[in-house]
């Protein structure tokens, strides 16, 4: 290339100089990290101590007190002989159709013996009919006790308790034909 000669008419600019470079911005430096504690260590719980199952006594057995003896006479009787029944008979020998006898009259029954519960009559008897023959005990002229075709024995056993002086009549009536030939009556 050909030599460079300046051009004395646009002679060269000189270099400027350089601005002085611009300061970084400034940073403040970084603030530490907050302080937090270092965390506490959890609470202490002392482990469970086993419990013990709960105390139970032993069931006491159950008390039964001692049975007294049975008294073999719980209820003593008041009157520790009781007379024995009384037993009255009579001997009638009387054939009967529908008739009414009365036991007073025959001797069965009287004063001697108010008080005295009437227990049973009885008596022998002898059928002489076919037909259906019914005896009856009445007591004040109530029905207490009645037999159909009693045959040759006779039984009548009040329905409820009869006592003589509360009671002051006593008869039998028969319905039929029989025979009696005795009679008889338990007083208690």
């Amino acid at each position: 290339p050909p030599p460079y000669h300046p051009d004395p008419s646009n002679p060269p600019t000189p270099p400027q100089p350089h601005p002085p470079p611009t300061p970084p911005p400034y940073y403040p430096p970084p603030s530490p990290p907050p302080y937090y504690p270092p965390p506490s260590p959890p609470p202490y719980y002392p482990p469970p101590s086993p419990t013990p199952p709960p105390y139970y006594p032993p069931p006491s057995p159950p008390y039964y007190p001692p049975t007294p003896d049975p008294d073999p006479y719980p209820y003593p009787d008041p009157d520790p002989t009781p007379a024995p029944d009384v037993i009255r008979s009579v001997t009638v020998n009387l054939a009967v159709k529908n008739k009414v006898l009365d036991l007073a009259k025959w001797g069965l029954v009287n004063d001697d013996y108010e008080g005295y519960e009437v227990v049973a009559i009885s008596g022998n008897l002898v059928p002489n009919s076919p037909t259906k023959t019914v005896v009856q005990l009445i007591a004040d002229g109530v029905v207490v006790a009645s037999q159909t075709n009693p045959g040759k024995k006779l039984r009548l056993v009040p329905n409820d308790s009869i006592v003589w002086g509360d009671v002051t009549t006593l008869k039998l009536k028969v319905i039929g034909s029989t025979k009696i030939t005795n009679l008889s009556i338990r007083l208690r």
